[in-house]
């Protein structure tokens, strides 16, 4: 029997295909329109992803996609304090949520990320 090798990172978040053996050179391009969006396109300029925002809600919310369209991750952000979740796909629902980012204080030099089950 083969031995299974286990990703070079460990446990990849999302899925192990958006996952590369070796550094791959990404460019991010910012579009100047309404709300944010972004593409990240290869050295070859295919692109890889993309970063959309929404602009009417009372939060900030931003999708990343696949190159196909797909959903992979959505980030709700906090008007009031400087904090994000990151969710799978376009849920906002707690069992899908995959990190939390906040600020927890006015002088921290540190970002802190809490992982569910982790």
């Amino acid at each position: 029997m083969a031995d299974q090798l286990s990703p070079p990172f460990g446990t990849p978040i999302i899925a192990s295909h958006y996952c590369a053996p070796d550094s791959v050179h990404l460019i991010i391009t910012r579009e100047r329109s309404i709300g944010e969006k972004f593409t990240v396109t290869n050295s070859n300029g295919n692109i890889v992803f993309s970063v959309k925002s929404s602009i009417a809600s009372i939060r900030r919310h931003m999708y990343l996609f696949d190159a196909s369209g797909n959903p992979i991750v959505h980030l709700r952000g906090s008007i009031w304090c400087d904090s994000w979740k990151a969710f799978r796909g376009q849920s906002a629902e707690p069992r899908d949520l995959i990190f939390r980012r906040e600020k927890s204080s006015l002088f921290q030099l540190r970002t802190k990320l809490c992982v569910p089950g982790k």
